[in-house]
């Protein structure tokens, strides 16, 4: 649930940032009578300087402010913002890579999951489709005038 919260957040800063840099290039390309051409180059350009300030504020923050700020505060923090700005902050070496080894592990499982969900998901598709030509085929097989034992040889000889 908190790491579905977490993507929510980022998504919404991601979201809110190129919303705040489109605005900003716009009146930027109007202030300086740039050509509309130029714009998405000044709308990169824009987008690029505001992330960068974004990662400067969570380093500036964790790096002057870390002192003055409670333990709770700089764990939401590193929860929400940007774990590899606070990673170093009162965490040894070792539990940093134990805690990498423990994200590929649940990436990796996550991943046989989903892997597993699609084949399923296609073998059963799969398995309509057949069933779906075969009662066309029997039906098709009915009308012209074969009969059961016939159509159950035909049925027989299917790869």
């Amino acid at each position: 649930m908190s790491h579905k919260r977490y993507v929510i957040l980022a998504l919404f800063i991601q979201v809110t940032t190129i919303l705040l840099a489109s605005v900003v290039s716009i009146k930027v390309c109007e202030i300086y009578c740039i050509k509309q051409l130029a714009l998405p180059l000044v709308l990169v350009g824009t987008y690029v300087l505001f992330r960068g300030l974004q990662y400067l504020c969570i380093w500036v923050g964790s790096r002057y402010l870390g002192s003055a700020v409670s333990e709770r505060k700089i764990e939401v923090a590193r929860n929400l913002l940007a774990p590899g700005f606070f990673r170093n902050m009162g965490e040894s070496k070792a539990s940093t890579g134990d805690l990498m080894k423990k994200r590929m592990e649940l990436f990796h499982y996550e991943y046989q999951q989903e892997q597993q969900q699609f084949l399923s998901q296609k073998e059963r598709e799969e398995r309509k489709k057949l069933e779906a030509v075969l009662k066309y085929t029997k039906r098709t097989f009915n009308r012209l005038g074969f009969d059961e034992a016939e159509i159950f040889q035909i049925y027989k000889v299917k790869p």
